[in-house]
């Protein structure tokens, strides 16, 4: 693990109280850096990005003004998401909750896998940003991590109708990478699927 992905694991297990506790990281690594290094202050380049995550940041009336930080600007709204573009190329956003309700018996925790691999839709055009607007050339890798998870089972009814019965041990899980092909072209919608559902990451077992 880089020491930047570390830095951005611990970064945001520290902040979890501000996210009711729980929540997703998706970050993307180019494997080559941006050059040169993106201009924030360039309108049409916020305009660009302001579009790529505006699924993620909801209604136009409650996203937030970007705030301007070292090499990154960021749109931060806990307890429901926080999102950072570094001028580097590199892309983090972390959203709350990842939990479906048990209607049956609420103290039994899921994380909902549908919703990280519905979250594809809105990751392709993060995808499309990087390619068009950061210019990266190279793979890309998609760093996916679970934080406030301990126990928690889970869950990927509406692909699969399948869930595992074994809980989460850790409150932190670091999922394997997925690589995005330079050439790729295929939805995250399905990479994702395909990723998540093997068999080896959350080890389905029929319902």
């Amino acid at each position: 693990m880089t020491d930047f992905r570390r830095s951005r694991i611990a970064y945001y297990e520290s902040r979890l109280r501000d996210f009711s506790s729980n929540g997703i990281l998706y970050l993307f690594e180019p494997e080559v850096a941006t050059s040169p290094p993106l201009n924030f202050q360039d309108n049409q380049v916020l305009r660009k990005i302001r579009f790529a995550f505006r699924s993620f940041m909801g209604r136009s009336d409650r996203r937030p003004e970007p705030t301007y930080e070292d090499n990154a600007i960021a749109f931060i709204d806990p307890p429901y998401y926080e999102i950072r573009c570094f001028s580097s190329g590199r892309v983090e956003i972390f959203r709350s909750p990842i939990f479906r309700r048990n209607v049956r018996d609420p103290s039994i925790r899921h994380v909902d896998f549908d919703g990280i691999i519905l979250d594809g839709h809105r990751l392709d055009n993060v995808s499309k940003l990087l390619r068009e607007t950061f210019n990266i050339r190279s793979d890309v890798f998609l760093h996916i991590v679970l934080f406030g998870v301990q126990e928690a089972f889970p869950y990927a009814k509406f692909f699969t109708y399948k869930m595992s019965t074994t809980p989460f041990k850790d409150n932190v899980v670091v999922l394997p990478s997925l690589t995005m092909p330079a050439a790729s072209t295929v939805s995250l919608v399905i990479l994702l699927r395909e990723h998540l559902l093997g068999g080896d990451i959350i080890l389905p077992e029929d319902l």
